[in-house]
Formats: C-alpha cells, structure tokens, sequence
C-alpha cells in the first residue's frame, strides 16, 4: 500500500512527531511503524482502526488518497466517505454489480479501484442523473416485497448527515457485512437503529464509526415475481399457523 505509507510518514510529519512518539501514541513498537513508513509490511485492521482515530481521517482517506495534495484539515474529522468511481468512455458513471458469491470479498476491497474496476456492470438509464450507483445482492426475506436472490440498486450517500430516518439503504460495515435495511433512528451518540420490514427479524444498531459505506435504496431487479412469492410465504405461514391450531385442539380433545 504505497499511498498509506506515505500518508502514515506524511501525517507524522506534519505533526512533527517522532516515530517513537506516533508508535507510543499508536500502541505499536517503532520499528513497526518504521515498516510501515517504507512500505514494507501493512498494518492490520486494528491499527488502521487506531491510526484513523488518532489523526481524524477515515480509513478510506488513509487508503485511497495522496493526502499530501489534499487540505487535510477540511478533511480531518469530515462524515464523507469515500470510495473509487468507475466511468465509461464518455465519462457516464457505471453501475458495478456486486455478485452475490462475492458479497465477502467486497468488504475487503470495497476501496480498491483494481477490484472495483473487475466488477461485472449494468446501465439503467432511466436512473437520475449526476448520481453515483452500485447494485447490491440481497440474502433472505427480511424486506419485503424484495425477494431472496435479488439485486438492490443504491444511490451513493456521500455523508453521513444525507441519511434520513425512515429510509431503506444499504449499509456496508465490517461487523454486519452488506445488509438491506430500514434505518430507523439516528441518536444524537451517532448509533444508527436498523430495523426490517419483516417483523419476524430483530432489529439492532451501528455506530457511525463501523459503517463503511451506504447506498440509498433506489429499485429492485428480480427474475421473479416478487408478489406472487410475498403472497406466497403469506400462505405458507397461514397454513403452518392453522396446523398448529388443528394439532392443538386435537391434544384437546385427546387430554378430555
């Protein structure tokens, strides 16, 4: 990672911190640090956790970006995510598709442009323009009508602060992996409260801090038809529901 090490000697510096000091403050033994100064070795989750904290920037920043050519104090501290964009030719924005085989293997290189850039890609171009979208696959019956196996197209949230309460996106984090849910609440802690629309699945909560990306919910694509399926497993429920009942009242009557 050639643009992390530079930017781990360049934050240094620019604080003019001793590698002893950054280690100490980093919890890291100096000639780690020194590794990682030269390239040599890459710091693990953990320590890009501690690094990204310490110096304010998000770990995307450290990742992807000369912050040498960057202001890095409207960057310190910002809610902007950021993550590379492919484009056409022309210049149009491609919408990568995320396979659903693959769905682990983004999380650890959603911020690579060369795994990016190896993503299959679809156009929608009745989509609104000037926006940034990626398709996402969705795993089980937790949003209906939006079926198992389908794909969710999302529109790129830049910052935090864009996301509104009530909403579907994608949430991308590290804890919960790529997730298709309903933001309920945002507490002023900055805990995200995500919440299915079916209410057989519990709802629970993100820090801000472990989100990695968010997409807003734009469509769904499906090679079924996803009424015909919700109606379905309505069916199939209400049918397991009456032969619970008929097998309870034959205990009944048995017990009399």
């Amino acid at each position: 990672m050639r643009i992390l090490a530079e930017n781990i000697r360049y934050l240094r510096t620019c604080q003019d911190l001793s590698q002893k000091e950054l280690a100490e403050s980093l919890s890291l033994s100096r000639s780690n640090l020194a590794k990682y100064e030269k390239g040599v070795h890459d710091p693990g989750i953990e320590t890009l956790l501690r690094m990204s904290r310490y110096f304010k920037i998000s770990v995307d920043a450290l990742l992807t970006i000369d912050l040498s050519e960057v202001d890095i104090e409207k960057l310190a501290g910002s809610d902007k995510m950021i993550f590379p964009v492919q484009v056409d030719q022309k210049g149009n924005d491609i919408i990568e598709i995320v396979p659903h085989d693959a769905s682990a293997g983004y999380l650890g290189n959603y911020s690579d442009p060369e795994y990016i850039e190896q993503l299959d890609h679809l156009y929608f171009p009745f989509l609104p323009m000037k926006k940034k979208y990626r398709a996402f696959p969705v795993n089980g019956d937790s949003m209906p009508p939006v079926i198992d196996g389908s794909y969710i197209i999302g529109s790129w949230v830049e910052s935090i602060a864009d996301i509104k309460e009530g909403r579907r996106y994608i949430v991308v984090s590290r804890d919960e992996g790529i997730v298709f849910k309903r933001i309920s609440k945002i507490e002023e802690n900055g805990m995200f409260h995500l919440e299915s629309d079916n209410p057989l699945y519990d709802s629970f909560c993100l820090a801000g801090q472990e989100i990695l990306e968010v997409w807003e919910f734009m469509a769904a694509i499906s090679i079924e038809d996803a009424a015909d399926r919700h109606m379905e497993n309505a069916l199939l429920e209400k049918i397991n529901y009456l032969q619970e009942e008929v097998k309870r009242l034959g205990d009944r009557i048995v017990r009399a």
